[in-house]
């Protein structure tokens, strides 16, 4: 080939890619095709280079960016005039309301697992087997124990715990729900066929025996200590059944706790031992059988406070004489720095006769001294 011959096929060449592209009436073609979406390589100039046979100079024609626009209109990205509609879109599928719904790609609806399915029927069969032992309905137990129910399993109730306010749940077992509404019966029955007497109290928040105490059933009481009830075992909150008793029983409840030799330096989880849920109520006879047993008249709590100061809150002057009776300290002090004297006489004046009890033992002191 010759160079004439080579530099037409090259001026060919280049005028067949910039032929003119057809007119577009859309005016929102246009400014799509102007926008930003282009490639930007167009936008930059372009240099087309023929390499011509070997031993002839290359040939290079530049072309300028108005004829790169024109190029880029007429070889536009396909994807421009084929965006489908929103509608079209949105027609083909969307996405269930809930996570439960059933999706529109397929016709079977969500089915419960069979473990969820086993869990919700043996939460079912303790809830029955719970409440037939509160209202100790034997045949009701039976036929609960007979589909499955395990009789050590317990269901949350509320209420348990109503020293808080709100009151607060817990879990109790069919044994626990027994105690607490005084069946015998039912008691029996269930310990003849496996209830654990004993249960942690992450199972069961409150045991058989705090239970039975709460309801001052004394017969039932009985019955769970001499089949094994753990005279020291803590609730959800470690309170221990001495403490129970201090608060919702009275004093043959307690003589038969105390026959039983409790522990009674355990502390709740408040800090106070059973001798502090004695003053609290103001049951100076309990007290006064808690201190026969051995318990510490002035064994503080973590705020300092001793039984002393606990009476002198509490209002109580009988109470008062009997932990001074009993060789309460009349110079404790708390974490405030405070006597007993100094709190009586905040408390209840400087008149009355706490105050005046409190002077005269500090008085006597003074004089043996």
């Amino acid at each position: 080939m010759g160079f004439d011959t080579m530099r037409s096929y090259e001026k060919f060449l280049v005028n067949s890619m910039l032929r003119s592209p057809p007119e577009v009436n859309d005016s929102d073609n246009l400014k799509r095709q102007d926008s930003c979406m282009f490639n930007e390589a167009p936008r930059q100039r372009l240099a087309i280079t023929i390499s011509p046979p070997s031993g002839e100079p290359s040939l290079t024609e530049n072309i300028s960016s108005g004829q790169q626009r024109t190029m880029a209109r007429q070889h536009k990205p396909q994807v421009l005039s084929t965006v489908p509609s929103f509608q079209a879109t949105k027609s083909k599928w969307s996405p269930p309301t809930s996570p439960g719904a059933t999706s529109p790609r397929t016709s079977i609806p969500m089915a419960r697992s069979d473990s969820s399915s086993s869990a919700a029927s043996a939460n079912e069969l303790s809830s029955d087997l719970y409440m037939a032992a509160c209202v100790g309905d034997i045949a009701n137990m039976q036929t609960a124990l007979d589909e499955g129910a395990s009789i050590n399993s317990s269901v949350l109730v509320p209420g348990v715990f109503e020293a808080f306010k709100p009151a607060k749940p817990g879990h109790l077992s069919a044994l626990a729900g027994a105690a607490s509404y005084g069946n015998l019966a039912t008691v029996q029955y269930l310990v003849a066929n496996g209830a654990e007497i004993n249960p942690c109290s992450q199972r069961c928040a409150s045991s058989p025996l705090h239970q039975a105490i709460r309801s001052n059933n004394i017969a039932i009481v009985r019955f769970l200590l001499e089949h094994g009830a753990d005279i020291d075992l803590e609730n959800a909150y470690r309170a221990t059944p001495v403490m129970y008793a201090c608060k919702y029983s009275g004093p043959e409840l307690l003589k038969l706790l105390l026959q039983y030799k409790p522990d009674l330096t355990k502390r709740s989880f408040i800090g106070g031992s059973a001798i502090h849920w004695s003053i609290w109520p103001g049951k100076v006879e309990m007290t006064e059988l808690l201190l026969k047993a051995g318990a510490d008249p002035c064994e503080p709590m973590p705020d300092g406070n001793g039984p002393l100061h606990c009476a002198i809150v509490a209002g109580s002057a009988r109470m008062v004489k009997t932990l001074l009776k009993y060789g309460a300290n009349p110079y404790s002090r708390n974490e405030a720095y405070e006597t007993p004297l100094q709190l009586a006489q905040a408390q209840c004046g400087n008149d009355s006769q706490i105050v005046a009890m409190l002077k005269t033992v500090i008085a006597i002191h003074a004089r043996r001294q």
